[in-house]
């Protein structure tokens, strides 16, 4: 969030396979530049089941705006004019994330499928919204459950995103996620088959490895 190009915007995703057909994904998005940092996430078209967190929902409006209708026009803090995502989430709630939680995606097919992400909070505090949205070429009852983790900053000051991707058949296999260290970045991920752990060389500033 801000205007001009980012000082950095940049991905790292590590595939990690484990005994038989399971798997999870380590994904790190950095981001730097301006002073508000949103990372959002989508998957399947069910009802999101999320972590026990000190929500308040929002009483009417949109991610735009208690006072923004779903699909206005909204004013963003430059004065520009806009009707895009954030006015299309409805029934907005939202929580202070400061430790690993977890948001699950459960298919309801017969094979049991789900996915699940842990989010990681490694650059401090975030915040955890939730809500549902559809674009204006929806038909009104269609709507998917977003989640996004947000983060206020001073101007420039970089955020790194931290979270583990697991899709999984009936049971979880991820036992839990540790943080060992900030700088450098080493996380633990203890699963079924043992645990692992990753080591980011570099800072926010530099490419990591």
């Amino acid at each position: 969030d801000g205007k001009g190009l980012a000082d950095i915007f940049r991905r790292t995703v590590v595939k990690n396979e484990l005994s038989g057909n399971d798997f999870y994904v380590l994904d790190i998005f950095d981001v730097a530049g301006g002073t508000q940092h949103d990372q959002s996430w989508h998957s399947l078209p069910v009802k999101i089941v999320p972590p026990q967190l000190n929500w308040k929902k929002q009483s009417k409006g949109t991610l735009a705006g208690e006072n923004v209708p779903e699909f206005g026009s909204w004013v963003d803090q430059w004065g520009d004019s806009r009707c895009d995502v954030p006015s299309f989430i409805t029934n907005v709630s939202k929580a202070p994330l400061n430790k690993t939680a977890a948001w699950t995606w459960e298919s309801g097919l017969p094979g049991a499928e789900a996915f699940r992400v842990h989010i990681v909070p490694v650059s401090g505090t975030l915040e955890a919204i939730m809500g549902s949205g559809r674009t204006p070429v929806w038909p009104k009852g269609k709507k998917i459950d977003y989640l996004f983790l947000r983060r206020k900053t001073e101007f420039r000051e970089p955020t790194r995103f931290l979270t583990i991707l697991e899709p999984f058949k009936a049971q979880s296999f991820i036992r839990d996620i540790k943080v060992i260290k900030r700088s450098p970045l080493i996380v633990e991920v203890i699963h079924k088959d043992g645990s692992d752990r990753f080591t980011v060389i570099g800072n926010l500033t530099g490419c990591p490895a």
